[in-house]
């Protein structure tokens, strides 16, 4: 969740316009905190990406430029993502029925070149036959459904 936190509060500081430092946890905190400051920046993360001409900007990453739209894919990707591991991690499956996990998917395919796999990502994993979409996502990007 602390890394979840971190990610989310360095993506609201882009879809900002702002350049963040570099991507940190957040602070220990007590469980309720956590989720506290969990929603929070959820909610920051989703209003600093719906303001005018965010999708828009270029986004210089100190690795590559990339456009706003194109970070958008990668912060769904770390809600999903990181949403499922807490999901799996407490015996719950993550509820992304309403989400087009299969978008999401498709644009990670694209963008997610196997160099750059590691150590951010393992290996892909095969998903089971039927596997829903999120579970999908989690094993292309190297978890184990």
């Amino acid at each position: 969740m602390n890394h979840l936190i971190g990610s989310l509060e360095y993506f609201k500081a882009r879809g900002e316009g702002k350049t963040p430092g570099l991507l940190q946890p957040a602070p220990r905190t007590t469980y309720d905190q956590t989720v506290q400051h969990l929603q929070n920046v959820t909610v920051a993360t989703a209003e600093a990406w719906r303001r005018p001409g965010a999708l828009d900007q270029t986004i210089d990453t100190g690795a590559r430029t990339m456009p706003g739209s194109a970070m958008v894919t990668i912060i769904a990707s770390e809600l999903l993502t990181h949403g499922w591991d807490l999901a799996k991690a407490t015996g719950q499956q993550m509820p992304a029925d309403e989400v087009d996990v299969d978008q999401v998917l498709d644009r990670m395919k694209r963008s997610l070149e196997p160099e750059a796999r590691q150590p951010g990502f393992g290996p892909e994993v095969q998903p089971l036959p039927g596997a829903r979409p999120i579970d999908r996502l989690a094993a292309f990007l190297g978890r184990t459904p």
